[in-house]
């Protein structure tokens, strides 16, 4: 009896070394990503500097319209990817690396034959994104077309390197990326040819990660491409496009939103801010990062409290990084809206104002983010479900309340504290441990 009481215990406490040494990895790569990802978004930032500079501020205004709607053609793709990297993460876990590398490998060929699809509908359908978005040239909305194909081919290998928790490869391609949309956006500039170099640049912004990812992987898996086993089944469909559609709603739809409901100016103002107050998306997309395969781990290893204290460690860390970051933009909004656009304060004040409200606005709704990808890894898709049906009150309230950028600001909070409010009465810590039925 003593021998297995003592066989016991050490089972326990190596089941718990193994949690503390997960713990361990989740912060070590979620700071990792922090730094890259907080590298990058400096970048970024100087890349839509130097675009707001060149531009005026409806052609920028126009510019993020047309990233937006990059990002809305790209959705199904990216449905379809996230869908895919559930089960690459799965079967990374297992131990299965070469037949996560022969799907990426088949993922990929059938991608290319996706493009030619999007490049057919949307030729057909520029005359209508062109009234939507009030878009003077439809050669625009077609540029804007060939970089969704570009972006959908190159992003595929963002997903595949998070389930297979290459998280160094993911620092270094988006450093990488970013200080290449920033070379050629600026040669756009050069040639006066802002516009056109801002989209090729962005079509560009994950050809590093996507280069590299080529260069890790076996080239023999090329030769065994498994098409039939990209066909999932029809339950695997609900939960990626859910998750994708919140992603969309939350960080995308609002520029299309205001930009037919308001005017070009407005739109053009409204860009400026939200650009800069998504800044604290750059610290809260790295920790998402790390959630999403360390919960999906727990569907093949089933440790059920490694899990739920990787949600509560993240939700909290969160929460308070971007409470930090929040505070540091709100006092520093002069400075930062002058050196997007530049001139003095006093010029800029309208739009100071409008970024201290509008930073504090985006934290709610940056922080379900997490939530979101956790409820993702354990296939808790009614929670989902119900957490996509109240994201629809972003562009709801959007279209209702257009009387002003402030108005519009505030629904962004409003919405935000409406799906925390959810998250915390909804997805109590019980209910988290286990799928939902």
């Amino acid at each position: 009896m003593a021998g297995h009481f003592w066989a016991g215990k050490q089972v326990e406490r190596a089941s718990m070394k193994g949690v503390s040494q997960r713990l361990r990895g989740f912060y070590s790569a979620s700071m990792l990503l922090l730094f890259a990802q907080n590298a990058a978004a400096a970048l970024q930032f100087v890349f839509q500097g130097l675009t707001a500079r060149a531009l005026t501020e409806a052609d920028f205004g126009l510019m993020n319209a047309l990233f937006s709607l990059i990002s809305f053609i790209v959705l199904p793709y990216t449905i379809y990817t996230a869908m895919l990297s559930r089960r690459w993460a799965e079967l990374h876990n297992a131990g299965r690396e070469e037949d996560v590398d022969g799907l990426w490998w088949s993922l990929l060929v059938m991608g290319c034959c996706g493009t030619l699809i999007i490049l057919f509908a949307g030729w057909l359908l520029t005359p209508i994104l062109q009234w939507w978005l009030k878009v003077p040239d439809p050669f625009l909305i077609r540029i804007a077309l060939a970089v969704a194909c570009f972006v959908m081919l190159l992003t595929a290998a963002v997903p595949f390197a998070i389930a297979r928790q290459w998280f160094l490869l993911l620092a270094i391609g988006s450093i990488g990326g970013a200080i290449l949309r920033l070379t050629v956006g600026w040669a756009g500039i050069q040639m006066d040819k802002t516009l056109f170099g801002a989209l090729l640049a962005t079509a560009l912004l994950s050809s590093i990660t996507f280069v590299l990812v080529v260069t890790k992987l076996k080239l023999s898996q090329w030769k065994e491409l498994r098409f039939q086993s990209l066909l999932p089944e029809r339950q695997e469909w609900l939960a990626p496009t859910l998750v994708a559609t919140v992603t969309f709603i939350l960080c995308g739809i609002d520029i299309l939103v205001v930009r037919r409901f308001h005017d070009q100016q407005t739109s053009g103002e409204f860009a400026q801010v939200i650009i800069l107050a998504r800044i604290i998306y750059y610290f809260i997309s790295p920790i998402a990062m790390v959630v999403f395969p360390k919960t999906a781990t727990s569907l093949v290893d089933d440790v059920q409290k490694k899990e739920t204290m990787v949600v509560r460690r993240a939700f909290f860390f969160g929460l308070g990084l971007l409470i930090c970051v929040a505070t540091v933009l709100y006092i520093f909004a002069p400075s930062a809206v002058s050196l997007l656009r530049g001139g003095s304060s006093i010029e800029n004040s309208v739009l100071i104002g409008h970024l201290r409200l509008a930073v504090w606005c985006l934290v709610p709704i940056s922080l379900t983010q997490l939530v979101v990808t956790s409820l993702f890894a354990r296939r808790q898709e009614r929670y989902l479900l119900e957490f996509t049906l109240l994201t629809l009150l972003l562009p709801l309230g959007l279209m209702v309340f257009n009387s002003s950028l402030k108005q519009a600001f505030l629904v962004e909070g409003a919405v935000g504290l409406i799906l925390i409010s959810f998250i915390v009465l909804r997805l109590l810590p019980a209910r988290l441990r286990t799928p939902a039925s």
